[in-house]
């Protein structure tokens, strides 16, 4: 089974999402975070538990504030810890 990750601040797109790869791959398991930090929650726990996520699906700004941390900056976080380092990253 696999397990992804959205990340997306706009509910209607997550909800969107969410919905488009249930109903196409019902037996995935498919985490959604809102922000930054709530993404950042699940990977660590993910990278704890070793159930790797096998796809990540990033919101490129997720917030409206251009100095606030958005995907790019997440994908970099993504990429510094080493099961994450080939995983892919969908923007």
């Amino acid at each position: 089974m696999y397990q992804i990750l959205i990340v997306e601040d706009n509910p209607a797109q997550l909800s969107m999402l969410e919905e488009t790869i249930r109903n196409a791959y019902p037996t995935w398991n498919i985490h959604c975070a809102n922000n930054y930090e709530e993404a950042l929650h699940y990977i660590e726990h993910s990278i704890f538990d070793h159930k790797y996520y096998a796809l990540f699906l990033l919101d490129i700004q997720l917030t409206q504030d251009p100095t606030d941390r958005g995907g790019y900056t997440l994908a970099e976080e993504i990429r510094k810890n080493t099961p994450y380092f080939k995983t892919p990253l969908l923007f």
